[in-house]
This record gives structure tokens, sequence and C-alpha cells, in this order.
């Protein structure tokens, strides 16, 4: 912790002080940690930030999960960041009413907000848990992970895990999905935005890097836009790579059980759409199974619902409680069922009803499938270009 209680109850900061005086101060004073009043002891080493740690068999709950210099050091950064913008901000507060101890905390636009700097891998339940107790009490958490994290694979393309999904940030319909990070050596601060989830563990969206001096607390929510034109353009090549991809697994032997494989996979099938982070299955796996269990199922003319979707599709979606950070409500299943009717392969009839107005298309070759691949995103960027 970077800060501790003396005797008389004083909250203070070892970074002010010069080493000779942080001495002086071991020697002369005793500090207390905020939450359970046990004595704590000063870290001072020269390779760390100053700091206080409790004894190595304390009783308190909330004892340091040991993220180290770079965890401190970050945290310290945006807190005198924020101070510099003479925002009301409170370096390690403690809400009791829900024992945490948030890195920074503050208040803006009559918002209670607290900011947590993530740099290590902890359990997901362990996030899920802090989300948990600030959303129940009314607070905004705002997750900004360490650049250790970051993890850059081209222009447009980002290492995408389990770990960091469960920080994606969606403000509001305008808002788009986002992930932040922030660099405490060079004080930069990113954000990748408009996050599809493609194959492997990447994603395709769009880089915001900013410089933390020249940055207020309000533009780090900035959006970077991604153009339709561009994501299809990305996704012709993601879907290239997609059909010649490893034949391995319980999906490819689910294919084969339906009379068919990847080769053959109608075009229609693996497409990018919002909120596919709320998706368990791959887009593909998904995509396939809505198309083949019930659309090829269906004649021409038939009619079915978005619910009877929701019901095909009811074990391969995530609860809305998995990401409380996505705040605004997208519906990936009737997102991909638009895609389809502009592909006029169905048509909606009246809300939440549709119709099949043409067969879905199957190839007979790879070579087939890769060219109507790169004809579909062509078809689809021209329609979002009108539109």
């Amino acid at each position: 912790m970077l800060q501790a209680k003396t005797n008389t109850g004083e909250l203070i900061m070892l970074t002010p002080f010069s080493r000779k005086e942080i001495d002086v101060l071991r020697r002369k004073e005793s500090f207390y940690c905020p939450v359970c009043d046990e004595q704590v002891i000063i870290k001072a080493g020269k390779q760390v930030i100053p700091h206080f740690a409790h004894r190595h068999k304390s009783n308190c709950y909330l004892q340091e999960g040991g993220e180290g210099a770079y965890h401190e050091a970050g945290k310290l950064q945006l807190y005198h960041w924020l101070q510099q913008q003479r925002l009301p901000v409170k370096l390690e507060h403690y809400l009791p009413e829900i024992n945490q101890r948030p890195d920074l905390f503050l208040e803006f636009n009559n918002r209670r907000i607290v900011i947590e700097f993530q740099c290590a891998r902890v359990p997901i339940e362990q996030i899920q848990a802090r989300n948990k107790g600030y959303l129940q009490t009314g607070i905004v958490p705002i997750w900004i992970l360490g650049a250790n994290l970051f993890k850059r694979l081209s222009t447009n393309h980002l290492k995408l895990d389990q770990f960091l999904r469960q920080f994606i940030h969606k403000f509001s319909i305008e808002h788009p999905p986002s992930l932040y990070f922030f660099h405490p050596e060079n004080l930069q601060f990113v954000s990748f935005q408009h996050i599809y989830p493609a194959t492997g563990k990447k994603a395709i969206g769009t880089f915001l890097f900013q410089s933390l001096s020249k940055l207020l607390f309000s533009e780090i929510f900035a959006v970077k836009s991604l153009s339709e034109q561009l994501l299809y353009e990305l996704w012709s090549k993601e879907k290239s790579k997609w059909r010649v991809s490893k034949r391995i697994g319980k999906w490819y032997k689910w294919l084969y059980e339906k009379g068919t494989n990847i080769d053959y996979l109608p075009s229609c099938i693996h497409l990018p759409v919002p909120g596919q982070i709320l998706m368990k299955s791959p887009l593909w796996e998904w995509q396939s199974k809505l198309c083949l269990e019930l659309i090829r199922q269906i004649k021409i003319g038939d009619i079915f619902t978005l619910q009877t979707c929701f019901h095909l599709l009811k074990d391969d979606y995530y609860s809305p409680e998995n990401y409380p950070l996505f705040s605004s409500t997208i519906n990936p299943i009737e997102a991909y069922l638009k895609l389809l009717e502009a592909l006029q392969i169905i048509q909606e009839v009246s809300p939440n009803q549709y119709i099949k107005i043409h067969p879905l298309l199957f190839h007979t070759n790879l070579f087939s499938a890769m060219h109507e691949d790169r004809q579909v995103c062509n078809i689809l960027k021209q329609i979002k270009k009108q539109a």
C-alpha cells in the first residue's frame, strides 16, 4: 500500500520523502494499516516504490496481492495525473460497505467512480466479485490494464484471451466495446476499441495512443472510428485464414455428422457481429449451428422467430452477469440475422419474425468458398457504405 496511518491517525505517503528521511521515519515512527489498524512496515529498497506492507502473518483480509513495483508506480502516476486536474481523487480509499479498497476513488459528473490498475493475472472470479461489489453500491468501475498485458499483433489486431475479455467496457449504446491500457514508464495511455473477436486468441479493432501528460480524464473515453469498409477488408483476410485452419476438434466432427465440412460451408457463416464478446462459442460455431440446424431445415417461405434462435443457442451465450462492464445490451444473434437479411437469405416480416427467402449456398470446393467469402465481404462493405 502507498499510504498508512500515523499514531495521530493522519494518512501519510512515503513517495515525497528522500531515502534519508524515510530511514528516519522508519526508526522513529510507527505506521498502521488504514483498514485493519495492524502495524505495517516500510518497504523502500532501491528497486521499489517506497510503500508500506503488512507483516508476513497479517490477518488483514485486504493484505496486498503482491503486484509489485510496476503496479505501485502506475497507480501513483494515475493518482497524480487526476490530482493535477483538480479532481477529488482518493488513493486506496477503503469502502467498508463492501470491504474493498480500490486503487483510486473519485467523484466525477455526479458519479462515484473507482479506477483499478490491474497488472497481474488473477482468477476471473476475483474480478467478477470486485465488479459485483462496486455495482451493487452504485459505483462505476473502470479497469485500466498494465502495458505488461498489452500484446499488439498488427495495426488492427490485439491478442485477446479470456482474462482480458473480463475488462472490456461498453458504457452506452453509442460507445464501442473498449479495453484500456497504461504504461507507467513512458506514461502512454492506450485504448483498443470496436472489438471483434476473431480466430485464435486475437481480435480486430482500432488502437488509440495518447500521452498522459496531454490527456484529461474525460478524454480517455474518446473514440477512434472503425469504418465498416475497413472492418470487412480485414475480415475478408480473416475468413481466408479461417478456411485453411487446422481441422481438429468437436466442431469439425459435428460438421462431418451434418454431412459437410469447412470447405463447403456457406459464406454467410463466420461474419463479424457486435457483441460477439457475449457469446461463449466462436462465431463460426454458433453461426453454423443457426444456419445448419434452423435455416437449412426450413423451406422457402417458412417463418421463424428470434425466440426460436435464442432457444437453439441457449447454451452458446453468457448471462449478462458475466460481463457487468457491458452496460449496453447488444444482441449478437439479432445482429447476425440483420446480416443474413442484408444478404437476402431471410427477411424480417414483423418485429422478431423472419421469413426464409433464399436457400443457403453450399460450396463444392475450397477455391469457390474463398472466392465467395470475398464477394460476401464486398457486398456487406458496399451495403454499409450506402447506409
